[in-house]
């Protein structure tokens, strides 16, 4: 087991959360009878909602529905059991769709890309009609242990893909996946997302332990998507990072193990940050309103702030 706040969870090599019973408890009430707390909660909320909320996550916002897509793991992280699914809500937290995908192992990062609703479940990455839900394909990457987030790049329709625990980085193009970059320089990889030419990625840390503790924690960088040179984004380490988006200004980044959301300008200046507990997972970001939609994965629920 391990604790650092008052949930404890053992990993079994990977971060299983043993969240008390009350917080994993059934799915619950209908759209109609979404429950969403107005109240701030310390870290300047806008609403969270807790409704279908099974370990969430990731959250992202759809700017062409105006919906906000969530994974629930639902089980264990790397088990293949198939009660995974996606969850939608509305930009105000109301549960929209409670069972909008399901079927799924440990969904974890998403993104669209065209007219596709991506997301990372273990060791594939599985695509849905975002106008029917309805699952398009599958694309299984060998040798894949932890995939956990994606990035697009909409220019050539290439996919990006983190495979944490192993420290590397798939590329798809078309239904062929091969590796893009793999070592101990990446980091152990989490967030990405293409801005330009680059792919900018989030680090758990250097040296991944099975308790997921590391001897350095993790920054931000990019790759060049051509070159695969590095370029450094923030110096100094700045946590063990998990959700990835970009502003105006910079990026947006949340630290899983220590809790909270960072927002670094461009030239890896911390901007402001934001307190949560342990579990703040791969974050969204709504860029008209600055909304920022945070999964509190050992809380079961979905905190909006804003920028």
């Amino acid at each position: 087991m391990y604790s650092k706040t008052n949930h404890s969870f053992s990993f079994s090599g990977l971060f299983f959360l043993a969240v008390a019973p009350v917080l994993l408890g059934a799915k619950c009430s209908s759209a109609g009878e979404s429950r969403v707390d107005t109240q701030s909660s310390g870290n300047e909320s806008v609403w969270v909602a807790s409704d279908a909320a099974e370990k969430p996550e990731s959250a992202v916002f759809d700017a062409e529905t105006g919906q906000v897509f969530v994974s629930n793991i639902a089980g264990e992280p790397t088990e293949k059991n198939g009660q995974g699914s996606i969850y939608t809500l509305t930009p105000d937290g109301k549960l929209k769709k409670q069972d909008w995908a399901t079927g799924l192992d440990a969904p974890k990062g998403m993104r669209r890309l065209g007219s596709e609703l991506l997301v990372a479940d273990i060791d594939k990455i599985v695509a849905f009609d975002i106008e029917t839900a309805k699952k398009t394909r599958e694309i299984k990457i060998q040798g894949s242990k932890f995939l956990n987030d994606i990035a697009v790049d909409e220019k050539t329709g290439k996919i990006y893909v983190s495979d944490t625990t192993p420290s590397a980085i798939y590329v798809i193009d078309g239904s062929k996946a091969e590796i893009f970059a793999m070592g101990p320089e990446l980091e152990h990889p989490n967030g990405l997302l293409i801005d330009g030419d680059e792919l900018i990625v989030a680090s758990w840390g250097l040296e991944l332990k099975d308790d997921w503790s590391v001897s350095k924690d993790g920054g931000i960088y990019a790759l060049d998507v051509k070159t695969k040179k590095r370029r450094d984004i923030t110096d100094a380490p700045l946590g063990n990072l998990d959700g990835l988006e970009k502003t105006t200004k910079g990026y947006l980044v949340s630290d899983w193990l220590n809790g909270g959301v960072i927002h670094i300008s461009n030239v890896g200046k911390k901007l402001k940050t934001w307190a949560f507990p342990q579990g703040s997972a791969d974050l969204g970001y709504d860029a008209k309103t600055g909304l920022i939609f945070v999964p509190e994965m050992l809380e079961n629920k979905i905190t909006a702030i804003r920028l």
